[in-house]
């Protein structure tokens, strides 16, 4: 759509249903149609035609001689500014780049009363109508004013006096100087990180306390918006950078480049485009495909060939697929090996075949085995399962470090698995070449490896790092085993840890013991109070729909404090909707009461007798 047919869109507005075309207006349509600069196709027997000359005749600041036309203009240019608007965020949301700039381009000239064309100096109040004139019918570009002194812009106008003001007006006309950082995440994914400059002259009186902006990623045509944000720049902060970090698409073959606009919310002509080249970005190597699961006979647990070993999973039969597929692998052999599966895949029991194989082929109680947790609580589940399964079922010695090192070096000394986060080991196996206990590890299990990209990541990459360099130096082989959720560079990681292609596996996310549904509900809303509240509604939505037959459900909050007003709200959705009792309330209220007469949590206690009014009222 070019401006022609935007116009006549807006037109066509069932807003204007009712506007008719007067037999007496005929004559000063006719001769405004002559005056306004965007050629309209229909007839004036059409009122669409009257819609769009009267729109124009109101940005052209045109004087009208009739009442009727006069009072029909009003009406309709006090929605025009609204149509227009969400004209522009609908095209916004299709992802069409050009016509956006249009759409939003003719709101802002309805509310300026001003041509895109016109000089942007018109937005300023104080400039005599004679020197905008004047300044219009120079064929001078705005960009070149900038470089222009005040004395240069009275002599450009041939009236020195306006020098001056024209030059604050200039330096006071939102400009912004933008730089940007791209950096490929995946082959796919490409991260930005924008910087902002202002580079203008804060007036409270012409700028308020606010400047809005839309930041617009377009792709190599021009054509497709690839990423849009609402920015805005806020008078406390005009002396500052502002860095924006969002990510674009990325195809292939590679374009030459994106183009990233930034676009004044209210002032015609303030927008800056900065192109970001991609001639010397290099893509990472592409991945290779997922491991796919086998459609294979269960293994049964019989595979262990040990009686002993056998009586330690007495609670089921066969082992689970993906367990099926790296048993050989774990089991058999003594390679370096990468399980990357999904939550609840068994990963743990696939640890403990390489801690059976590392049992079987021991031949003194000098080896060790090591099992690294990120996070304290994970090591003391994993501390109380294997104390209970290996202690008692093979009499193995499992011991969970401490941080004191006193204490952990007598534990080392005594235990066959000792399990560990990856600080206490850092610590522990500094000083390797002095313990020789350090030096007896041969079985190193690094689990949730795919933690490595966060906050504790440059831990666990030195423990894992020493290990590999300890097993260079010493004549015992150190066997790495780790274990992941579904990974997008498992090539990568196998690689680090010392695994062949026969120790790889990465299975897709899709492999779960219980199928995984995704559903995404989104919330446009930048305030954050707004948003948690628009967000409750969703929820509860979500839980009633997905969450049947008293199934249940964790709903994530950002803090403590949203945990009670959230609850309330849900609490609140819920009450008109039950007619006997409330979806949430699972057992009668006077089976509850001798518990919740109990509770001295304020917001827990209201909570309660909310659900007991409800059920009451049923």
């Amino acid at each position: 759509m070019g401006d022609i047919e935007l116009c006549r869109l807006f037109s066509l507005s069932e807003e204007f249903k009712y506007v008719t075309v007067r037999q007496d207006e005929k004559m000063e349509l006719a001769k405004l149609l002559d005056r306004v600069p965007i050629p309209i196709k229909e007839s004036l027997e059409e009122p669409s035609a009257k819609i769009n000359v009267l729109l124009q005749a109101y940005i052209s600041q045109l004087k009208l001689e009739g009442l009727s036309l006069t009072s029909d203009m009003v009406y309709i240019t006090q929605s025009a500014g609204r149509l227009l608007r969400a004209l522009f965020e609908i095209v916004l949301k299709r992802g069409w780049a050009q016509l956006a700039e249009k759409a939003l381009n003719l709101s802002k000239m309805v509310t300026k009363r001003m041509w895109s064309v016109q000089t942007p100096l018109r937005q300023f109040n104080g400039i005599p109508n004679e020197i905008l004139m004047k300044l219009e019918k120079k064929d001078f570009a705005w960009e070149r004013y900038y470089d222009l002194s005040s004395q240069e812009l009275g002599e450009l106008i041939r009236y020195p006096k306006m020098g001056r003001t024209l030059h604050k007006f200039v330096h006071q006309f939102p400009k912004l100087i933008l730089a940007a950082h791209v950096q490929p995440i995946t082959r796919t994914v490409l991260r930005v990180e924008l910087t902002i400059t202002p580079d203008f002259q804060w007036e409270d009186k012409v700028h308020g306390y606010v400047e809005p902006y839309w930041v617009i990623v377009e792709d190599n045509d021009g054509e497709y918006i690839l990423h849009h944000e609402y920015f805005m720049l806020k008078k406390q902060y005009i002396d500052e950078d502002h860095t924006l970090n969002f990510t674009v698409p990325i195809y292939e073959p590679l374009p030459p480049q994106y183009f990233i606009r930034v676009v004044s919310d209210k002032w015609i002509g303030s927008q800056t485009v900065l192109p970001v080249s991609f001639r010397h970005l290099t893509l990472p190597e592409k991945y290779p495909p997922l491991t796919e699961l086998l459609d294979l006979q269960p293994l049964p647990v019989t595979a262990l060939r040990n009686p002993s070993y056998e009586a330690l999973y007495q609670d089921f039969k066969h082992f689970n697929p993906v367990q099926t597929q790296v048993f050989t692998v774990l089991y058999n052999t003594d390679d370096n090996v990468l399980v990357a599966a999904p939550t609840w895949s068994g990963k743990t029991i696939c640890a403990e075949f390489a801690i059976l194989r590392n049992h079987q082929k021991a031949s003194d109680s000098g080896t060790r085995v090591v099992y690294i947790a990120p996070i304290e609580a994970l090591a003391k589940d994993r501390y109380r399962d294997w104390d209970l399964k290996f202690s008692k079922g093979l009499g193995l010695r499992v011991v969970e470090l401490t941080g004191e090192t006193a204490v952990d070096l007598k534990l080392l000394e005594k235990g066959q698995i000792i399990i560990s986060t990856p600080e206490k080991w850092d610590a522990l196996s500094r000083r390797w070449k002095q313990r020789k206990y350090v030096q007896q590890v041969s079985l190193f299990i690094i689990d949730e490896l795919h933690l490595i990209g966060g906050q504790g990541g440059p831990v666990l990459e030195v423990i894992v790092y020493r290990m590999r360099y300890i097993a260079s130096q010493v004549e015992n082989k150190i066997r790495l085993v780790a274990l992941s959720t579904s990974l997008a560079n498992a090539k990568d990681l196998g690689e680090w840890i010392g695994a062949t292609s026969h120790g790889l596996f990465n299975f897709p996310p899709s492999v779960r013991p219980v199928p995984l549904e995704i559903h995404i509900k989104g919330v446009d809303i930048a305030n954050f109070e707004a948003r948690m509240q628009a967000m409750t509604k969703s929820t509860y939505t979500a839980i009633v729909q997905h969450a049947k037959n008293e199934k249940p459900a964790i709903v994530f909050v950002p803090s403590r404090k949203y945990v009670r007003l959230t609850a309330v709200d849900l609490m609140t959705y819920s009450s008109p909707e039950s007619d006997k009792q409330p979806p949430f309330l699972l057992r009668p209220a006077e089976e509850l009461e001798p518990f919740t007469s109990k509770i001295k949590e304020e917001m827990l206690g209201k909570l309660y007798v909310m659900e007991w009014a409800t059920c009451m009222r049923g």
